[in-house]
């Protein structure tokens, strides 16, 4: 059967019932079976999302559909010496001119599995450029990575929106922001070993999370050009966090910045009256609690009545100061 000789319909027909596996081993046959499921849509697909998800050595890589609520697995990636190829069914192929095994599935319901030295490697980033040019690099795509990823995989891929990062050294994680340096959410699960130069892409992350932020709180709190950082278990001073209110209220740096939360390792290390002898902090009068909605749909509840405000634009900030946390919250400009 010579699917490429039959009328757009018809093509477009079998595609759509097929697998998104099967539509990915297609693709991979000749450019002019790319170009086909290009035409056609990605095979009308109806991907929103794609998820590169480690768990110890294997690199899953998962799709969600708009209409559906849970990932589906579309194939897998090993390390071709530690998985067991004994009576199995392997095929070389080459994904953008890396090469590789692939595990024939022994029955309909099995998913593909590629193998390769190196599951986060160059054939992650083959597979990765593939899937764009088939689905389209419009889509979210993700990394997901924990803290059991034998802390070493972690790909290092482009046109990454979200990750969520198990592993602790900084120069892979410099690599990926190198990459990627504009992500929309970024979670760090373990404590960073080593540093990050200022204009790493890290800091321009829209909203970041650190689980053990810990002295890596200073440099987030000086160079963070995002739009909200929550950290934990972190290691600020009383002069960090009046440095960082005196340049947001001069409009020196944080114009992005919506909210930070800092939760600290140490419950004695800040001093709030030391802080707040330092600023004309203003109080909100109204009895009610102040509620603060950002873009992205997060509620602030907030009953500090402690409020600061920018000489630039007369923005107005809720400020809150407890032994063991700091929280900074903008207010929208219909609130201020």
């Amino acid at each position: 059967m010579d699917l490429l000789r039959f009328p757009y319909l018809v093509q477009k027909e079998i595609l759509k019932n097929l697998k998104k596996a099967e539509l990915f081993l297609l693709s991979l046959c000749s450019l002019r079976t790319t170009r086909m499921i290009q035409r056609v849509g990605g095979g009308g697909a109806k991907i929103e999302r794609i998820c590169y998800f480690i768990v110890e050595t294997t690199c899953y890589v998962n799709q969600k559909e708009k209409s559906c609520s849970n990932e589906e697995t579309i194939m897998r990636i090993q390390n071709i010496y530690s998985s067991d190829t004994t009576n199995k069914r392997l095929e070389e192929i080459n994904i953008l001119g890396v090469k590789a095994y692939i595990e024939i599935p022994h029955s309909p319901g099995s998913k593909i599995c590629v193998l390769n030295e190196k599951p986060d490697g160059p054939i992650l980033e083959a597979i990765h450029k593939q899937l764009g040019l088939i689905f389209g690099n419009h889509l979210e795509y993700s990394i997901y990575t924990n803290e059991n990823s034998q802390g070493k995989l972690l790909p290092i891929l482009g046109n990454i929106k979200n990750s969520v990062i198990g592993i602790s050294d900084s120069s892979r994680i410099y690599c990926l922001f190198q990459m990627s340096p504009y992500q929309e959410s970024v979670k760090i699960l373990p404590p960073i070993v080593g540093c990050l130069p200022p204009k790493s892409g890290f800091f321009n992350s829209n909203t970041l999370k650190m689980s053990n932020s810990e002295w890596m709180a200073h440099d987030i709190l000086n160079y963070f050009n995002g739009k909200r950082a929550f950290l934990k278990n972190a290691f600020i001073l009383n002069t960090n966090i009046i440095q960082f209110l005196q340049k947001w209220i001069s409009n020196e740096k944080y114009q992005n910045l919506e909210v930070l939360s800092i939760d600290l390792m140490d419950p004695w290390s800040l001093n709030g009256k030391e802080i707040m002898n330092h600023f004309d902090f203003n109080q909100w009068n109204e009895l009610e609690d102040i509620e603060i909605k950002h873009g992205n749909g997060d509620l602030y509840d907030l009953d500090s009545p402690t409020y600061i405000m920018r000489d630039f634009d007369r923005a107005r900030a809720t400020i809150a100061i407890e032994k063991n946390r700091f929280f900074f919250a903008k207010w929208n400009t219909n609130e201020a």
